[in-house]
């Protein structure tokens, strides 16, 4: 357990620096999301249903697409607060996949579904 939460928190500065820097790189469970697609300019969706972030609860995929063309710093802003919401729910998952010995699984379940979704049909 110490080692894998040693491990969690030196993946956990890599994911921060590189949400931060990736902004309009969205994650979600279904693979990446591009909001500059014009696809979204009128999709009022969340960025990921049911997740619990910020952005998700009170923006739509429409607005915060306004706001990444208009080029307001909100858009980034909200990008990253989902990016960096994202990054912490799997690390939770990952340290309970650890403390129940069923890591290999959850990896195998999570890197299939963020691969073989395009989301583009989302």
């Amino acid at each position: 357990r110490v080692r894998s939460s040693a491990a969690s928190d030196v993946y956990k500065r890599q994911v921060y620096i590189r949400a931060e820097t990736d902004a309009t790189d969205i994650n979600t469970n279904e693979g990446k999301l591009n909001l500059f697609n014009q696809k979204y300019e009128k999709d009022m969706r969340p960025i990921e249903e049911g997740c619990q972030c910020p952005a998700c609860r009170h923006y739509s995929r429409a607005y915060i697409r306004h706001l990444l063309k208009a080029k307001e710093m909100l858009g980034m802003r909200l990008c990253v607060l989902h990016n960096l919401y994202f990054y912490n729910t799997m690390m939770e998952e990952i340290r309970d996949a650890l403390d129940a010995g069923n890591f290999a699984s959850y990896k195998e379940e999570k890197l299939y579904r963020m691969g073989q979704s395009s989301i583009k049909n989302v």
